[in-house]
């Protein structure tokens, strides 16, 4: 089965200049196969249209025989002007096509690509009262 093409998201359905920016830069330093780029600003307590906290799925042959770790020194040293000058958070995932790939075989959805949960309950206390999860 062939990658998904390329797409692009915005909570407000178009993309605003840091976003432009951010896929500009990612696809330059990882020309990616598939690309995810949320602004989710809106979930958080800041000015409406704000361009602070973004959600990216980066899938690119680039990753191949790198570790987790640095596949994200890569992805935040290839965006480092931005999260210095305005951006507050970035989340990703940092994907080979080949792992993308094997996640769209066993019904890998958008909700599934971010974290592998675990049942709270199997966190600490501590945890659990900060909300924090797995």
């Amino acid at each position: 089965m062939p990658l998904p093409s390329r797409r692009k998201m915005a909570h407000s359905g178009r993309m605003g200049a840091v976003a432009k920016t951010l896929e500009e830069k990612l696809t330059a330093a990882f020309k990616p196969a598939h690309l995810e780029l949320e602004n989710e600003s809106y979930q958080h307590a800041v000015p409406e249209g704000a361009e602070s906290h973004f959600r990216a799925v980066i899938v690119s042959a680039v990753f191949a025989g790198v570790s987790r770790i640095e596949r994200q020194r890569q992805v935040l040293a290839a965006i480092d002007h931005e999260l210095k000058n305005g951006v507050h958070a970035f989340t990703m995932r940092a994907l080979t096509p080949e792992e993308w790939q094997a996640g769209q075989d066993r019904g890998f959805s958008r909700q599934h690509a971010w974290v592998a949960r675990r049942p709270i309950a199997s966190l600490k206390p501590a945890f659990r009262a900060n909300r924090f999860e797995l």
